[in-house]
């Protein structure tokens, strides 16, 4: 088994040397699509629970992919205006083709996803705020605080039927805001803000976290 050659991309195997037969290739890429399928897919929620201490280290990374992906973004802006104010306006007419290829390739080569990895890790970066500490007030406990973090948020706000609502906090034509019914978390793509269901209650209300807790849990 340790032999054969493995193909991630067609996900199948492959026999060295005409060492394994059709069926034991056949075999070997049966046991490992088996044993994928048996692999949990945790969310990233559940693998910053299971690995706390990483908290650290994956904001120092998600923060460095931002800022790269922001340098690539800008680069990107400077050489497109380099190329279509300076370079090419002095080329030849025929020849001009083939710096629009040039500035085209280049820029794509530096914007091409680099906006969906901000997002991405600005969606991230908000899961990695610290927790609001619990105030003291003798009668707010952790269950109620459990309880009003569960509450659904298309109670608080019209989600529509992909999950997206109209952000509340910013003018907002087309809805920015994304609900994770899953996680029962929230995230504007817009503003970049977001958190949990006391966290919008609050921003809804302009109230404090205890106000929020005991109101979202009738107490």
């Amino acid at each position: 088994m340790a032999s054969l050659y493995y193909i991630p991309s067609q996900n199948i195997y492959l026999g060295k040397f005409g060492i394994y037969t059709e069926e034991e290739v056949s075999c070997a890429d049966r046991l490992e699509k088996e044993w994928l399928s048996t692999q949990k897919n945790n969310t990233f929620y559940q693998l910053l629970e299971i690995f706390p201490s990483a908290r650290g280290a994956v904001k120092r990374n998600l923060v460095a992919e931002i800022k790269q992906c922001k340098r690539d973004l800008h680069e990107a802006r400077s050489f497109y205006n380099e190329y279509t104010y300076k370079i090419i306006p002095r080329a030849r007419i025929a020849d001009r083709w083939f710096f629009f290829v040039c500035r085209d390739f280049h820029v794509a080569e530096l914007t091409e996803g680099r906006e969906r990895i901000i997002k991405r890790n600005y969606f991230y970066l908000s899961a990695l705020k610290p927790t609001t500490s619990i105030p003291t007030d003798g009668k707010t406990t952790l269950a109620d605080v459990q309880r009003a973090k569960e509450t659904p948020l298309d109670t608080l706000i019209e989600v529509n039927r992909a999950g997206f609502a109209q952000c509340p906090f910013h003018e907002d034509k087309t809805p920015s805001l994304k609900v994770y019914g899953k996680t029962n978390r929230w995230y504007c793509y817009s503003c970049t803000s977001g958190s949990d269901a006391i966290d919008l209650f609050m921003k809804l209300n302009s109230c404090d976290f205890i106000a929020a807790v005991k109101k979202l849990t009738n107490k």
